[in-house]
């Protein structure tokens, strides 16, 4: 459980932990590959808009398959390798640019708002989130002997990653038109499901250097719940993501950086509690957070 980078995907090998491992990694494996395979097959037969926003689309669902099906590979091997310290982080990484890169594409007006610039903040904070965690991983892998002091680092990166999902999330389904809602919201459940768990996963090791295993276990597992919420949303119209357009009177919302702070808030007094008075997390506690 140590706060680093390998910590991540090192479980205790105890049986019921490294099944659910496996069974959740499988599980997201088959479920990102079939509906990549599926909406590969509908854009080739043109049921499906071929326009930039499928592809990015389909690119994101690609890189979550890759995600699962390495990271259903390294529990496999039952020991540290390559395959896990070096292609997974990147895998996990690059989904979520993928996905970040869907979300961004889906804030664009379907006409131009004069004088706005909040989506090129949006693209910034997405940027800088997704190109610190790359700086970060890069620099930790090149064995100089400071990279021990970018632990702390990683997990506040990862952590700045599902924020930065959460306040966009929360700004396409704020600013969707109400005749496209509908459309919007399977959408806005299912990534702000891998959004919030990773939430809880990352403040954890940032504030408190340390990993629960038992939440690593389920990640995968709980990431491929967006499956069947983004498929829903996919059958809803042949069209549906030329359907999610942004009002032209959209506006920054902000609820997502005031409940993100109140949580961290909350978790950092309940840890200095915690530490002030000797005591340990409990299960109960760390379940209730």
């Amino acid at each position: 459980d140590s706060l680093s980078l390998r910590g991540m995907f090192e479980y205790p090998m105890l049986n019921g932990v490294l099944d659910l491992s496996l069974f959740g990694g499988f599980l997201a494996a088959i479920a990102y590959s079939a509906f990549t395979l599926n909406f590969g097959i509908r854009l080739a037969r043109k049921t499906a808009p071929a326009n930039l926003v499928s592809y990015v689309f389909v690119a994101a669902l690609l890189g979550s398959a890759l995600w699962a099906w390495l990271g259903l590979v390294s529990d496999g091997l039952h020991a540290s390798s390559p395959l896990e310290l070096l292609a997974l982080p990147l895998a996990d990484l690059l989904r979520y640019g993928l996905w970040f890169g869907f979300v961004l594409l889906l804030l664009r007006p379907d006409s131009p708002i004069k004088g706005r610039g909040d989506l090129r903040v949006f693209i910034i904070l997405a940027a800088i989130s997704i190109c610190a965690s790359l700086l970060i991983f890069l620099a930790r892998e090149s064995g100089a002997d400071w990279a021990g002091a970018l632990d702390r680092p990683t997990a506040f990166a990862s952590l700045a990653q599902a924020v930065v999902g959460l306040i966009l999330i929360e700004q396409l389904l704020r600013n969707v038109s109400d005749d496209t809602r509908w459309n919007a919201k399977p959408v806005c459940l299912g990534l702000g499901a891998i959004f919030v768990f990773d939430l809880f996963v990352f403040s954890q090791a940032a504030l408190f250097r340390k990993f629960d295993s038992d939440a690593l276990s389920v990640r995968a597992a709980v990431h491929s719940a967006a499956v069947p919420l983004l498929f829903m949303a996919s059958r809803r119209h042949a069209d549906w993501l030329d359907k999610l357009h942004v009002s032209r009177a959209a506006v920054f919302h902000s609820a997502t950086l005031l409940l993100v702070g109140a949580y961290l808030l909350m978790i950092s007094a309940v840890g200095y509690y915690v530490r002030y008075t000797g005591g340990e997390w409990g299960r109960a506690l760390q379940l209730a957070l």
